[in-house]
């Protein structure tokens, strides 16, 4: 959501497609203090939603988590220069952690297998585990994409899907990851695809589409 521009039409269409979704649980990467602020201005948002603040994140562009449910904690990690928020809740007796994070773009590889060891090695804790986010995933052969194999998570798209799930330039950078006994992903769609009404140069919600799971 970096760019500034049309950014009132944007956030209003972001609001609109939350209508649409009506997810328990959103998290946002490439957040900023202007995104936030026009997303706190539409009474769906702060009615409906406990939101994360950005206190302790040192880099530019900020993560986010919106919960329909108080989060019993909320932990915000520093990786590789790069930030993650994990809020947890407590559903059917058992603790549900849910990451948000945005790992180091370009031909790094390695720094992002560092990145995302390390959230999964900080989410292990929990019983049950899910890591959302933009990985920048961009190459499936020089990226390990497949390091969620090592920490027991499955990569929720190929579960139920089989269209590629691209969600910026052909590819599919943006992922779910899930560790669970107790839940499943059951529908998954990509979302934010259309053209924001009343944009002028920057038609789209974002430079990503969205995903939502239905677990």
């Amino acid at each position: 959501m970096k760019e500034q521009v049309d950014l009132v039409p944007r956030m209003d269409a972001l609001v609109n497609e939350l209508k649409k979704c009506e997810p328990d649980i959103v998290a946002l990467q490439e957040n900023k203090k202007t995104h936030n602020a026009l997303l706190m201005e539409a009474p769906y948002i702060r009615e409906r939603y406990y939101v994360s603040e950005f206190t302790g994140q040192q880099y530019g562009f900020k993560v986010s988590l919106l919960s329909r449910f108080p989060l019993s904690s909320l932990t915000l990690y520093n990786v590789l220069s790069r930030q993650a928020l994990v809020g947890s809740l407590v559903i059917n007796d058992q603790t549900f952690a849910f990451g948000s994070t945005h790992l180091t773009s370009g031909n790094n590889p390695s720094r992002r297998e560092n990145q995302i060891e390390f959230l999964y090695d900080k989410m292990k804790s929990y019983e049950n585990a899910m890591l959302v986010g933009d990985f920048n995933y961009c190459h499936s052969n020089d990226d390990t994409s497949d390091v969620h194999l090592r920490y027991d998570y499955e990569d929720c798209w190929p579960i139920i899907n089989n269209t590629e799930g691209f969600t910026r330039h052909n590819k599919r950078i943006d992922r779910m990851y899930l560790r669970s006994d107790i839940a499943r992903p059951m529908r998954m769609k990509v979302v934010a695809k259309g053209t924001v009404q009343n944009a002028v140069q920057f038609k789209s919600i974002s430079d990503h589409w969205g995903l939502c799971v239905t677990l």
